[in-house]
């Protein structure tokens, strides 16, 4: 990895569905690990120090979804069609089935370490990625609303998942509770639970070392392959 993730250049490709969507692309030759942002996030919202962890064995792709960020397009208020525009950046970047689906604790090392995420996020001052607008908000958030509406037919139909599903949280997650992640390991024939300890929704980016490593070792493991 000759860059590290706070210099790569924004590049563009442009989807069947008429988005050109706007990524970052780095590490070695190995199956890609495409990442999907969170709530509001753009380009800029991983922690540069997580994704040089990832690329240091393999492929690491971040990207802009429809009407996020630097790509173009509106921003959907459905999970579904959020899904299948993240299929299309993936057909338009010739990807084959290899992607991963990822702030802190009150504790003195968690809120440091909230700190320092934050500081290696705002490190890069030139082509940032542009902000997200308010629209964004809006849709998201309507979309993780009727997301989250109860519908245990649809939970159990996570029984029928056949390939191997690595579930990882903080302890102290105060929006995805822990509680949430060990059901639905269960839930999940084979499923892989980790939980970080001392840390929050950023768990990944407090843990990001180790959370990196965790990662590479399943994607590694011959099942997973």
């Amino acid at each position: 990895m000759s860059k590290t993730y706070g210099d790569l250049p924004n590049e563009r490709v442009s989807g069947a569905n008429g988005v050109d969507y706007a990524y970052r692309d780095t590490g070695g030759d190995q199956a890609p690990l495409v990442l999907l942002q969170h709530f509001r996030g753009n380009l800029d919202s991983w922690d540069p120090a997580l994704i040089d962890a990832l690329a240091g064995n393999r492929r690491v792709i971040t990207f802009d979804n429809a009407g996020v960020g630097g790509s173009s397009g509106t921003t959907p208020d459905t999970i579904g069609q959020m899904a299948r525009d993240a299929i299309a950046f993936l057909a338009a970047m010739d990807l084959g089935e290899e992607y991963i689906g990822v702030f802190f604790a009150p504790s003195p090392a968690s809120s440091q370490a909230g700190r320092d995420s934050v500081r290696r996020q705002y490190a890069r001052t030139q082509d940032r990625d542009t902000a997200t607008n308010w629209a964004t908000r809006q849709a998201q958030y309507d979309a993780v609303c009727t997301w989250g509406i109860p519908d245990h037919g649809a939970l159990e139909r996570v029984t029928a998942i056949e390939h191997p599903v690595f579930i990882a949280n903080g302890d102290s997650d105060p929006m995805i509770l822990p509680r949430y992640s060990h059901l639905l390991a269960g839930l999940i024939p084979g499923a892989q639970l980790k939980i970080y300890p001392d840390s929050a929704h950023g768990f990944l980016f407090q843990h990001h070392a180790a959370f990196a490593a965790d990662v590479e070792e399943f994607l590694s493991a011959p099942e997973t392959k």
